[in-house]
């Protein structure tokens, strides 16, 4: 509940850190996971309370976590990125004159050939011969 509302900030209290082997300040295996998952939301990381490390220890080591744990981004989701979360108009084709670059986001969908071939193979099932036609606009 809640990753999907509006996160603009996490407090993280310093007296969740516990100091790992090495003696610098870690956070338990519940807070790592449970700050990897909110990282996709891009909340500020406030630190609250009365350190026992040096501030920069705990900082540094935030930054690592969320950094170790981020998924790799390919051009496509980097070029996604700031549209993420916002409503937009459904495109219309049909209607409008799309530019290239937004038919070759359609052509890189890669749900969209996963479906029509889970849709084909549904189809087809024990068939033995079929003709099949894929018909389209295109460009």
């Amino acid at each position: 509940r809640g990753r999907g509302e509006p996160l603009k900030c996490v407090l993280v209290p310093y007296a969740l850190f516990r100091t790992n082997e090495a003696g610098f300040p870690v956070l338990p295996k519940a807070h790592q996971d449970l700050l990897a998952s909110l990282a996709k939301l891009e909340p500020q990381l406030c630190l609250t309370g009365v350190p026992t490390h040096p501030r920069q220890s705990y900082v540094s080591y935030l930054r690592h976590l969320i950094a170790s744990r981020a998924p790799v981004m390919d051009e496509a989701a980097i070029a996604e990125r700031p549209y993420r979360d916002y409503l937009q108009a459904p495109l219309q084709p049909l209607a409008d004159n799309l530019e290239a670059n937004t038919y070759e986001t359609f052509e890189r969908d890669p749900v969209k050939y996963a479906r029509y071939e889970e849709a084909v193979k549904k189809f087809l099932g024990e068939r033995t011969s079929a003709v099949v036609v894929v018909a389209g606009a295109g460009r």
